[in-house]
């Protein structure tokens, strides 16, 4: 029974989370587009309001855990009064839209909705990222699906549903966390930095999450184009059945993964049996998240190009605004991936990373683009031509210098005539080695790179783990092959080859 619960838990709770994500599915419910409330007589729209106080709090949240030491982590009833507090919030909105209530109640429901909203997503945060592997990509691969097909399906087809549904959302979401918990009290999590490194996240990293952010918020122009009318055409479900696509396809890709890994690697990318595995075989989670933002890319510029080609931002732009909510999803896993593998604590990588990057991509679709083009494409400070093309140019500008900068991390940076020979030649440890010092499929990995003239910190990017965890495969390596530099490493690869 308890292996069930922590299976259908976190699969309900996503499911209702994901929701979150899209901004029209609960937040443009609860604050429709074109809703204003009066400040000191001047008219200011409710979502805007509700904008400014989610960037608010999450800048006081993120200034709390600082205070705090880092060690500050939810518990179930911070979690349950959060959800609570959250409903109760849509709950008191949806009276002032009937009549119930003054105006003013707005200002109180608004902050009710934005502190249920932060609980309920560091909430999941901190369980995904205190053990992330194959298992629960598939399980948040499966609830992405679901709140895609099922939610949206329950909303189109029984329209009066679709309040209780919004008001709900954030108190399903945290009972399903608090059943997800284990009986007992939750151990607080202890996360120490990566020694040799007063960095959390290491450049090439902050590389890969750059990427994801880039397009999340160059998609949300296209967004903000189209759910604000200013595409004049529209074609009924048309993103709906794209995204219920483009989700069963990640869905389908997660499962592969999973099974790959159960039947070859963990998801550290590490031999699952004895038996070292190649490069190519090797796939850690990390990876598998770039080769997706690989095929994202190019399917978010095929959109981006077709509206332009096309001069419709209909079918084009449907395809953008699905590939990058597809990127929301991955860079939730990435970001679960990085703070369970690099030790890092979880609440301040998901408020700075996940919740102001959501919050400034709904400020860019329902804020500066309206305000951007003004009332309609002609009068505005920009076409819509030219808005598209100049974020077109941004993100091949961003891309190249992203990859520009991988390219420079990943040259050997050496004068050492050994280390350049070495870099040259290639060589990989002969399998007869492999079994003779007992050497781990990492081990081996970490020789090849140190005898191409990598240095630690370049081993450690490439591998996709911490200096420290790097320096310890070194000292092993050392130990069994009894030597105590890498230059002599570099010799014995020398060796290796030459008797090959």
């Amino acid at each position: 029974m308890g292996n069930v619960k922590k299976i259908v838990a976190p699969i309900v709770g996503m499911t209702f989370f994901w929701a979150y994500f899209r901004y029209q599915a609960v937040f443009g419910t609860l604050y429709p587009l074109g809703s204003e409330v009066s400040v000191f007589g001047y008219g200011i729209q409710l979502y805007t309001v509700f904008l400014i106080e989610a960037l608010v709090l999450s800048v006081i949240a993120l200034f709390f855990f600082k205070k705090s030491g880092g060690c500050y982590s939810l518990g179930k009833r911070v979690v349950l009064a959060s959800s609570i507090i959250g409903t109760m919030g849509a709950v008191l909105n949806m009276c002032v839209q009937a009549g119930v209530f003054d105006a003013v109640v707005f200002w109180l429901s608004i902050l009710l909705t934005v502190i249920g909203f932060l609980g309920n997503y560091l909430a999941w945060a901190q369980y995904f990222s205190s053990s992330f592997g194959a298992k629960h990509l598939v399980l948040l691969a499966i609830s992405y699906f679901m709140s895609i097909v099922l939610l949206t399906a329950l909303s189109l087809s029984f329209a009066s549903m679709k309040p209780l549904l919004t008001t709900m959302t954030p108190l399903i979401v945290g009972l399903s966390w608090c059943l997800a918990q284990p009986q007992g009290r939750i151990p607080k999590q202890k996360r120490s930095k990566p020694s040799g490194s007063k960095k959390w996240i290491n450049q090439t990293t902050t590389l890969y999450i750059g990427l994801y952010i880039a397009f999340l918020l160059a998609g949300s122009v296209v967004r903000g184009i189209i759910d604000t009318g200013y595409s004049s055409e529209s074609v009924p479900y048309l993103r709906w059945v794209i995204s219920i696509g483009v989700s069963g396809l990640i869905l389908a890709a997660c499962v592969w993964y999973w099974f790959k890994t159960k039947h070859g690697i963990d998801g550290n990318g590490e031999a699952a049996g004895s038996k070292p595995l190649s490069m190519a075989k090797r796939m850690s989670i990390g990876r598998l998240t770039l080769v997706c933002w690989m095929v994202l890319a190019l399917l978010f510029f095929s959109g981006m190009f077709a509206s332009l080609i096309f001069g419709s931002y209909v079918e084009g732009g449907h395809i953008v605004v699905v590939a990058r909510s597809s990127l929301d999803f991955f860079l939730w896993v990435l970001l679960c991936d990085i703070a369970t593998k690099g030790r890092i604590p979880p609440v301040p990588l998901f408020l700075v990373c996940g919740i102001l990057t959501e919050v400034a991509s709904w400020l860019v679709s329902y804020v500066m683009v309206p305000g951007v083009l003004g009332s309609s494409p002609d009068e505005g400070l920009l076409s819509l031509e030219t808005l598209v093309l100049m974020v077109l140019f941004f993100l091949m500008a961003f891309v190249v210098v992203a990859f520009g900068v991988l390219a420079l991390r990943k040259q050997p940076n050496s004068s050492d005539k050994a280390l350049d020979s070495a870099a040259n030649s290639a060589a990989r440890v002969p399998s007869e080695r492999v079994s003779e010092y007992k050497l781990t499929q990492r081990e081996v990995e970490v020789i090849q790179l140190f005898s191409q003239g990598y240095s630690l910190t370049k081993v450690a990017d490439e591998l996709f783990i911490s200096k420290s965890t790097a320096q310890t495969h070194a000292k092993s390596i050392y130990r069994k092959l009894d030597i105590h530099s890498k230059n002599e490493l570099i010799g014995k690869m020398k060796e290796w080859t030459n008797a090959q």
